[in-house]
């Protein structure tokens, strides 16, 4: 063999080092890739099955184990998240009117200025809730 063959030979051996080296290389890079996927894919899977308990839970806090819903979204959930926040204001107006009526009937020494307990204004504020 000639040299000049001898130094094709060897640049072709190198080249097919350099090109098998390359594909290695991407290899492993889409290998760590798909591993770097794979976890990213469990840990998402892991949120969505905590959010999905924690929407169930809610939705059973809320309306109870009887009246929740067996697969409940969080939309679901808005409106009567919304209701149970005015009834929360309400029942807090209701408060302060009642202890405003209290001491009013202390400080007057009136029992039932207007016929109705604290109490029963309470009670009547619920049921119309």
């Amino acid at each position: 063999m000639t040299a000049k063959g001898e130094m094709m030979l060897h640049e072709k051996k190198h080249d097919d080092a350099m090109r098998q080296n390359w594909d290695r290389a991407e290899s492993n890079r889409v290998l760590l890739e798909n591993a770097a996927l794979h976890v990213k894919i469990a840990d998402l899977e892991s949120v969505l099955e905590d959010k999905r308990r924690l929407t169930r839970e809610l939705d059973v806090a809320m309306h109870g184990e009887k009246d929740a819903a067996k697969q409940a979204s969080l939309c679901d959930l808005i409106r009567p998240a919304e209701r149970l926040r005015d009834r929360i204001i309400k029942l807090e107006k209701v408060a302060e009117e009642a202890d405003k009526y209290q001491k009013y009937m202390n400080l007057g020494g009136i029992t039932m200025a207007f016929g109705v307990t604290p109490g029963e204004k309470l009670r009547a504020a619920l049921a119309a809730l």
